[in-house]
Parts: C-alpha cells; structure tokens; sequence
C-alpha cells in the first residue's frame, strides 16, 4: 500500500506541475486575448461615433423638407389649374393665366 501511495502522490505531482506549465502558457494567450476584446469594444464605441448615422439623419430631414415643398407646389399649381378653370375673364388674360401653367 506504501507504493500506491507513493506512485499517488508522484502522479498527483506531475499532474501539479503540468497544471502550473498548462497555466503558463495559457496566461499571457487570456490577456491578449482580453486585450483584444477591450480594443474591439472600444473601436465599436468609436464607429457608433461616426458620423454616418448623423449624415443620414441629415439627408433623410432634407428629404423630408424637399417633399413637404414639392407637396406646397403641387396644391399651388392645383389652385393655379382650378383658378383657370373657374376665370371668367378677357381672352388676353386667360392666355396670360395658361402660359403660367406651362
């Protein structure tokens, strides 16, 4: 029984030393490996910096105003058409009122 305890402890030691080297190695590869992740949360905080998202923002309000002045000239030459459909006046000024809406 003295040897199986012996050959134990021989055994159990080496499996310590190997965890110690395993450690070793494994140590310096999980700080990078941390470093790594702190530099690609940190690159993610810069792109969501960016201005892409702000020069959308941009473009799509100036749309918007763009569609909102092509709605006003729309109902303005709507009212243009139906004033020309509604005047009752000389032939000079009905030629005037439809070279407008040309």
């Amino acid at each position: 029984m003295a040897q199986s305890k012996t050959g134990e402890i021989e055994v159990l030691q080496k499996l310590k030393s190997d965890l110690k080297d395993a450690k070793a190695d494994l140590t310096p590869k999980y700080e990078s490996a941390i470093d790594c992740r702190d530099k690609a949360d940190s690159l993610g905080k810069d792109i969501d910096d960016c201005e892409i998202p702000v020069n959308i923002k941009l473009r799509r309000n100036e749309v918007d105003q763009f569609c909102e002045r092509l709605d006003r000239i729309k109902q303005e030459f709507r009212d243009i058409k139906q004033a020309d459909a509604d005047f009752e006046g000389t032939a000079g000024s009905e030629k005037k009122i439809k070279e407008a809406i040309k």
